[in-house]
């Protein structure tokens, strides 16, 4: 049986930071992230990284696995509805999806995400003072595993 390693990002420009998430498939060693030619990270699971004084044109994510290694190159454009928006957003919470095609959206406090095949990433980056301190996440919406009547309010991430 082969390792295939499959390079794969998700990525979003907020003002001026590039927030990427590693989606690779394989089971890789190593993950590399290029901003143009320069390394910037090795994380494996993301990259955060704020470009204002860059111009960079290209980010560039390599996994290996030790023997292959794979890439992809990812074009860096700034999103200026995502800065836009970042200014006019009341609340610091700040929903990151696939399906939102780049840009940004402004959430509830609730969110309900309805798709359990497509991911679901939170952004605090941008969150002001001392808004965002405490949070629960609830992965089994159908029990009401604190037995307080509500199905939809377990902290099932503690």
């Amino acid at each position: 049986m082969k390792n295939r390693l499959i390079p794969k990002a998700i990525l979003q420009i907020i003002g001026t930071k590039i927030v990427a998430y590693n989606m690779s498939s394989g089971i890789f060693q190593t993950a590399n992230w290029y901003l143009d030619d320069k390394k910037i990270s090795e994380n494996l699971d993301y990259l955060v990284f704020d470009m204002e004084s860059s111009a960079a044109h290209n980010l560039k994510l390599e996994i290996s696995d030790g023997k292959t290694t794979e890439s992809i190159i990812y074009p860096v454009e700034r999103n200026l509805k995502n800065q836009i928006l970042l200014k006019k957003i009341p609340g610091p919470l700040i929903i990151l999806s696939p399906a939102s095609g780049g840009d940004m959206t402004e959430t509830p406090d609730n969110i309900v995400w309805d798709d359990p095949m497509t991911p679901l990433f939170l952004y605090l980056g941008e969150s002001r003072g001392d808004t965002i301190r405490y949070y629960i996440i609830d992965t089994d919406v159908d029990i009401d595993t604190d037995l307080n009547g509500k199905k939809d309010d377990d902290a099932d991430n503690k």
